[in-house]
């Protein structure tokens, strides 16, 4: 009986490691994925106790950025899994919603424009 409550208990933890380890795996990718017109960059950090979701891009959806960081929250409690992210980047699958953070747990950092401020004796507009 002993043995077979150690050799469960060894199971269990190695399929937490593997699934720590296939979490970690995606998260990295999700990291290092740029598209083609570097216009989208996505990174996860963690940092003691938090996790800094950093975001940037051309353009937003309504809300995009907080069902992104929504996504990434219930993948990191289990209430979603690496399949199903795949699924929602991909827009295929059975329709897996996610969670939309509320704007109180984001934060807007910087807006940033091209070309601007403009330079002394620069023509702006047409």
């Amino acid at each position: 009986m002993a043995k077979a409550i150690k050799s469960r208990q060894e199971a269990i933890e190695k399929l937490n490691k593997q699934t720590q380890r296939r979490k970690q795996e995606k998260l990295n990718r999700i990291q290092a994925e740029e598209d083609a017109n570097n216009e989208y960059l996505a990174r996860v950090e963690e940092n003691k106790d938090e996790v800094i979701f950093e975001v940037e891009g051309s353009a937003f959806l309504p809300h995009q950025v907080r069902r992104m960081a929504g996504a990434l929250v219930n993948l990191g409690r289990g209430f979603l899994s690496i399949e199903q992210l795949d699924q929602m980047i991909e827009g295929v699958g059975n329709g897996v919603a996610s969670l939309s953070l509320p704007p109180q747990v984001l934060c807007l950092l910087e807006v940033k424009y091209a070309n601007f401020p403009p330079k002394v004796g620069e023509k702006i507009g047409n």
